[in-house]
C-alpha cells in the first residue's frame, strides 16, 4: 500500500482484539512514518525519528 500512496490510510480494526492485523508501530516502520493510522483497540503512543505518534481508536467513528 505504501508503495502506491504517499500517505496511506490504514485502519486495522480487529474483532476480537486478539486478532489484530498489525500493530501501529509496525505500520509506521513499514511506511517510513507516512501512514495515517486509526485502530480498533487502544494502543500506546510510538516514537519514530524523534517524533511521538498517537493513535486514534476509530472503530466507533
Amino acid at each position: 500500500m505504501a508503495r502506491h500512496s504517499g500517505r496511506p490510510i490504514i485502519s486495522p480494526l480487529p474483532n476480537p482484539t486478539s486478532r489484530y492485523e498489525a500493530v501501529p508501530e509496525d505500520l509506521l516502520k513499514w511506511t517510513d512514518g507516512r501512514a495515517l493510522i486509526g485502530t480498533g483497540i487502544p494502543f500506546p503512543p510510538a516514537e519514530m525519528n524523534g517524533r511521538t505518534f498517537h493513535f486514534a481508536q476509530t472503530n466507533n467513528s
